[in-house]
């Protein structure tokens, strides 16, 4: 039986910002699924009341949603200090009119993302008496196709700018799509959600109203550079009045970290770099039209084709890194690991990255920087060194991280460590992703240790904290690495020790040369008493003779039957 009601998204216009913003509505639905009317605002609260389980996925969407709400605007672009302004004032500020078109944009391309992802169903600026189903935004059959057209005279270079979508070719004057974001540049083209293939948004704007924009020669180089280059590299290129250099030139080899569209995976897309333009490794064309800027600072049309032989030499060198290909240009690790979540698969596809990133270099690739939910994450080593002195009972740690550039003390990672985060940000707003093998080995240091400033400090009965974690490095003072001490049962010992039971006083033996106390938690008849009698005679024969060594309760308690009968040289103080 079909629900009685879903949740439905929708963009819809703030004007103050020239945004489309998310909303999420509740809309009912017939006994065939069908959509119909809106119902209510979709929010957490509102949600159960209609039987709709709040799932993590849309969780995502209502914070997503929240963090583009106007009092979240107005919170984070208003001052610390001073009275608050609201949020159409606030934009009058042209600096802060740049950072929040930027943000909300980023944004919302996290929300349209997903929106794909999941195929889930949105709505453009739905009003609440029309049938949902009726103003549904499709996703596309085939992705959009851009086309720019050069035409140089004596004086200018002229360009247009087309698109195919379903093999129709268009002028942006006769669709006039609807700008949603400008970077990255999604576009509504009729009733059908296009992703820009590396144009920015804003690029349509002046096309609305005309076919064809002049660029004159003494600004040409640099409106091309800051407009046009980029675009050109992902565009279909067309020239008149050019004359074309043809070239064979390959330039690299680009690695991009991407999630497979239906699974909860991520691969590596593969793609060479010639130059002027880039072909995806399963690109059919073998030629492409491309620009550049010769040394004289002129434009440049080339007939850029492809060389088979070298591509074919980086794509055995991947395999050489463990890799093999899974469909199109996509390739994965060989022996993939199955993960529930797709975040889990990130992780450890960062982690192989940061492993491998100064080989991948050395052998050519560039790897682009991965983004995860907007987030730009840096690959970049990480190293420390550190510095652990013995404060009386105490340890105080003094431990300094190395992100590529960046260095900062260990104490600041406590936080993440403690609440089982990985991302830690840099000052240049990229993101360290904690290695999964330092969230495992500093968790009881993060939650034992005390903070002091940049330091940490640990009480000195904690010392196995740091000999758990000995094999990143951390070395502790003389006094405090000496070779474990070699057990040998005292000589008054009258009785011999079991194997299991000669480890037992070892240990207790060596914490008793530390200063340390320790538990004995064997089971019943094991033999605590004895192993206790022989750490106590080892204490006495390092103790001048008239010494009284302390006896455990389980000892005094009947001295003539175990410490005297084991130990006879004993003075039993109890």
């Amino acid at each position: 039986m079909s629900k009685p009601a879903t949740v439905v998204f929708d963009l819809r216009r703030y004007l103050p910002g020239g945004w489309y913003l998310p909303a999420a509505h509740i809309v009912g639905t017939d006994a065939d699924g069908t959509l119909n009317f809106l119902l209510q605002t979709a929010s957490p609260i509102t949600i159960p009341g209609y039987g709709i389980e709040l799932t993590p996925l849309l969780a995502q969407f209502f914070d997503l949603i929240e963090s583009l709400s106007e009092k979240a605007l107005e919170a984070k672009y208003n001052p610390p200090k001073g009275k608050a302004k609201p949020l159409e004032e606030l934009l009058q500020n042209e600096d802060i009119k740049r950072l929040a078109d930027a943000y909300v944009h980023r944004q919302v391309d996290v929300f349209l993302r997903k929106i794909v992802e999941h195929r889930l169903p949105l709505t453009f600026m739905a009003a609440k008496k029309v049938m949902m189903k009726d103003v549904l935004v499709r996703h596309p059959e085939s992705p959009i196709i851009p086309h720019l057209i050069f035409r140089k005279t004596k004086d200018k270079i002229i360009y247009r700018l087309n698109f195919t979508t379903n093999e129709e070719r268009w002028l942006v004057r006769w669709k006039q799509p609807i700008v949603l974001t400008n970077n990255p540049g999604w576009v509504l083209v009729g009733d059908v959600l296009y992703l820009l293939p590396g144009l920015n948004g804003n690029m349509l704007k002046p096309f609305m109203q005309k076919d064809e924009l002049p660029v004159p020669n003494h600004t040409m180089k640099e409106y091309f550079q800051k407009f046009i280059l980029k675009a050109a590299e992902r565009a279909e290129i067309e020239a008149e009045g050019f004359e074309i250099t043809s070239t064979r030139k390959i330039e690299g080899c680009d690695l991009t970290l991407t999630k497979h569209l239906f699974k909860d995976e991520w691969l590596l897309a593969v793609q060479f770099r010639y130059l002027g333009t880039q072909f995806a490794q399963n690109d059919p064309r073998q030629m492409r039209t491309a620009l550049h800027f010769d040394e004289k600072g002129e434009v440049r049309v080339m007939q850029v084709k492809r060389q088979p032989e070298t591509e074919q030499a980086y794509l055995d060198k991947l395999t050489g890194f463990d890799l093999e290909q899974t469909e199109g240009s996509l390739w994965q690790r060989r022996n993939n690991e199955s993960t529930k979540r797709a975040s889990d698969h990130f992780y450890q596809m960062i982690e192989w990255l940061r492993s491998n990133t100064a080989a991948l270099s050395e052998a050519g690739f560039t790897l682009d920087t991965p983004v995860f939910e907007d987030k730009k994450i840096s690959l970049a080593p990480a190293e420390w060194s550190q510095e652990i002195r013995q404060e009386n009972d105490w340890f105080d740690l003094r431990i300094r991280v190395r992100v590529g550039e960046w260095e900062f003390p260990f104490a600041k990672l406590i936080n993440n460590l403690r609440t089982e985060n990985p991302w830690y940000e840099l000052p240049d707003g990229s993101f360290f992703i904690i290695p999964e093998e330092w969230m495992a080995k500093f968790h009881g240091l993060a939650h034992l240790a005390q903070l002091d400033g940049e330091e940490l400090r640990l009480a000195k009965s904690q010392r196995p904290l740091l000999e758990g974690i000995s094999d990143f490095g951390f070395r502790i003072s003389d006094s405090e690495t000496a070779e474990p001490l070699n057990f040998e049962p005292p000589l008054l010992l009258k009785a011999t020790l079991r194997p299991y039971q000669l480890e037992g006083a070892s240990w207790l033996a060596n914490h008793y040369r530390e200063n340390l106390g320790a538990c004995l938690a064997d089971d019943m008849g094991l033999g605590k008493t004895l192993q206790t009698l022989a750490v106590l005679l080892h204490a006495k024969e390092r103790l001048s003779a008239d010494s009284a060594a302390p006896n455990p309760q389980s000892a005094i308690r009947n001295p003539q039957s175990n410490s005297l009968k084991r130990g006879s040289s004993f003075r039993c103080d109890a």
